[in-house]
């Protein structure tokens, strides 16, 4: 009969063992454990000793959600069987007992496991409908034994002496069998020296004095055996005393057993490991409750011996751990095998340690000149583009810095926050672009400590040196950073600015229309033309986050650049990469929805952001599109008011562009967790001040739910 894995067998007992913990009391839930646990020890069938006739009905009720997942469980263990399913068949017998509970009625046996499930629950409904009660337990009458009187009339005196002669042979060699049975028994307890008495009796005779040379041959060998386990021990011991690798075992309480390598105690700094709690070991102690519960349950799923070396992997909470030792630590890798003997585990758990301190400090080594050479790949790829970045990142340190130093409970602390908050959080979205992904995570965590002082009603000295103390981190990064570049690029980075390179052929051109022309409204036109770049290359630095960005959230996303050519002031574009950084982080991480979503609304798997460019007489128009969720302006609406940047009583008159426009503001943010992509409620902030407040342009919003938005910067020509 083909039966679900021991695993799922597991599975089924725990959810059984659950309705247990709910009704203590519950003997059917008891027996239906005892049946699953029975196959999952012993890999085998119900006996038919084990198969009740009738179950006991007990009125307990029990909870219905967990009593049917039982159920559920326990259905969907049998396979396709070759068998029929009669009562030998653990399934049909835990069915049996968990319909029982469900319902009050014993369905009985045999029982019809061939019967889907649904089908046997309603038989039993039907039944405990029908009877409307508990039925009464049939009278057992035992037959009495027939009584029996020996009697002995009719028999001689002589027969009468025989027989009684009979009887005293036989008591007396039943006390020689019992003396047997003991010196036996006495044997099968180790106890070698024991001799079994020698009598008159023939042939006890014979078997007492066969039985005792046997003894002796016994106590030979075990004399020969004492001293070759000796030996082995000894060898074992100079083995365990000097393979470098650490072997232990833990007994059913956590303790170490005598039986350790010399390398295990020294790995784990302990000249004594024996009968210490392994957990203690490790530093575990009850300080540390939920690691501690952890290893625990991981460990007690180890010794039921039922999952092997894979499927033990993903359970072990700490595949490798960090010893703490002193002012140091040492990172083992721990492994964890059931001691089985005759197949069946004994409690007992072999743990294997390895040291890989060594072995990390090189990869970690090999990690940095990794990083450090995608650094220097990205470097060399776009110069320009990477002076511009770190341009920019110094200008938000200097002016970090100036606001910092104005940073006090006296001043306007919440603007200078929001101030701080949108520079750094800028760096964050694009150093990742560039490699920098230590850059990225000091910015992330001085995020923290401006988020900490903005949610706060008063600024205090503790907040302020939060800030300072990681603006610091930062500035050492972007220290590195300039230094790196300075090996690729061998120039001084601490200009004025990036450099816009103009054509020799553009400077003629220029100087002869000075030369030759009073208009200068048209030498001005042509200086504006030259500060131009094409869109492609002044928006650069934005559009770069997009396939990191799609990596790092895991979505199928299609992204469109329309309008490279379109060109764009220098400064202009500058600003826009802002802008932009933020806008497209927010249509790629809250505009698309997950696969899952997508398909389930009748959308393509793979979405599409675009981003378009273009220029009128008037305006220069950069959209960003998503065909994402859109925007569900009552719950912007109902955001603002749970975060106290807006009052409910100020809502009612809001218009529908009103609502939207809401997530400009600072602080504002929908998501339920902050990551390191969203979530801090600043980057939209970041957009309308480099739109609305350093371009004097406007930021227009479409959306339909289900469909997906638009936002249009309209920058004045």
């Amino acid at each position: 009969m083909s039966v679900g894995s021991h695993k799922d067998a597991f599975k089924a007992h725990q959810l059984v063992k659950k309705v247990m913990k709910k009704s203590p009391s519950s003997v059917l839930s008891k027996i239906a454990a005892d049946i699953l646990l029975d196959f999952v020890k012993n890999q085998r069938q119900v006996t038919s000793d084990s198969v009740l006739d009738q179950l006991p009905i007990e009125h307990i009720t029990h909870d219905p959600d967990q009593l049917n997942k039982a159920l559920q469980a326990v259905d969907g263990l049998c396979g396709k069987c070759e068998d029929s399913h009669d009562d030998s068949c653990f399934v049909n017998q835990a069915r049996r007992v968990l319909i029982a509970a469900k319902t009050g009625v014993d369905i009985g046996s045999p029982f019809d496991g061939e019967t889907p499930l649904e089908e046997l629950l309603q038989k039993a409904e039907a039944v405990a409908t029908e009877k409307g009660s508990e039925p009464e337990p049939e009278e057992q009458n035992p037959t009495e034994p027939a009584a029996t009187d020996a009697s002995q009339s009719g028999i001689s005196a002589t027969e009468r002496a025989e027989l009684e002669a009979l009887r005293e042979q036989d008591i007396f060699r039943n006390t020689l069998i019992d003396e047997v049975v003991n010196t036996i028994s006495s044997v099968t307890q180790g106890n070698y020296a024991t001799e079994m008495p020698i009598h008159d009796d023939e042939q006890l005779g014979k078997l007492a004095q066969t039985f005792n040379l046997m003894l002796a041959t016994i106590k030979t060998s075990m004399a020969e055996l004492d001293k070759l386990v000796a030996e082995r021990t000894a060898e074992l011991k100079q083995i365990m005393n000097t393979v470098p690798l650490g072997l232990l075992t833990i007994d059913s309480d956590n303790r170490v057993m005598p039986e350790h390598s010399h390398a295990a105690a020294t790995i784990l700094n302990h000249e004594t490991i024996r009968g210490r709690n392994f957990m203690d070991l490790l530093g575990l102690t009850k300080r540390h409750e939920t690691e501690r519960s952890g290893m625990n349950e991981f460990l007690d799923v180890v010794r039921m011996g039922m999952l092997s070396d894979e499927d033990l992997a993903p359970l072990n909470p700490f595949p490798e751990f960090e010893l703490e030792t002193g002012n140091s630590s040492k990172w083992l890798r721990l492994r964890y095998s059931a001691v089985k003997r005759n197949d069946q585990p004994t409690g007992d758990i072999l743990i294997e340690i390895n040291d890989i301190t060594e072995r990390k400090r090189l990869a970690a080594e090999v990690d940095a000149r990794d990083k450090e050479n995608l650094q220097l790949k990205v470097i060399a790829e776009d110069p320009d583009l990477f002076k511009e970045f770190l341009s920019e990142v110094i200008a938000i340190q200097t002016q970090t810095r100036s606001d910092l130093k104005n940073l006090c409970p006296a001043a306007d602390w919440h603007r200078l926050i929001n101030e701080m908050f949108r520079g750094i959080h800028t760096i964050k979205g694009a150093a990742g672009s560039f490699g920098l992904s230590d850059l990225s995570q000091i910015a992330g965590k001085l995020e923290n400590s401006l988020s900490n002082a903005r949610s706060a009603d008063n600024l205090d000295e503790a907040m302020i040196n939060d800030i300072t103390t990681d603006l610091d981190a930062l500035d050492k990064q972007v220290e590195k950073a300039r230094e790196l570049a300075g090996t690729v690029l061998g120039e001084d980075l601490n200009s004025d600015g990036p450099v816009v390179k103009i054509k020799i052929s553009e400077i003629k051109d220029l100087e002869d229309e000075i030369r030759s022309s009073r208009n200068m409204d048209a030498i001005i036109e042509r200086l504006k033309n030259l500060r131009s770049i094409p869109a492609h290359k002044g928006l650069m630095r934005s559009v770069k986050i997009v396939p990191d960005l799609i990596k790092r959230l895991e979505k199928n996303i299609d992204f469109e650049f329309s309008g490279k050519e379109t060109p764009i002031d220098y400064d202009t574009a500058h600003e826009l990469n802002t802008a932009l950084i933020h806008l497209l982080r927010n249509a790629c991480d809250h505009g698309i929805e997950s696969t899952d979503e997508r398909t389930g609304a009748g959308k393509p798997e793979q979405s599409k952001v675009t981003l378009k460019v273009e220029q009128n007489d008037s305006a220069l128009l950069v959209s960003i599109t998503d065909d994402g969720k859109g925007i569900d302006s009552a719950k912007i609406l109902q955001s603002a008011i749970n975060k106290g940047i807006i009052k409910e009583s100020e809502s009612a008159g809001l218009s529908e562009e009103d609502r939207l426009r809401l997530i400009f503001r600072p602080g504002f943010s929908t998501a339920a967790a902050v990551t390191d992509v969203s979530g801090r409620g600043v980057g939209l902030d970041a957009v309308m001040a480099a739109i609305e407040e350093k371009l004097a342009g406007r930021i227009l919003i479409e959306t339909t739910l289900g469909k997906g938005s638009t936002f249009t910067l309209k920058i004045p020509a």
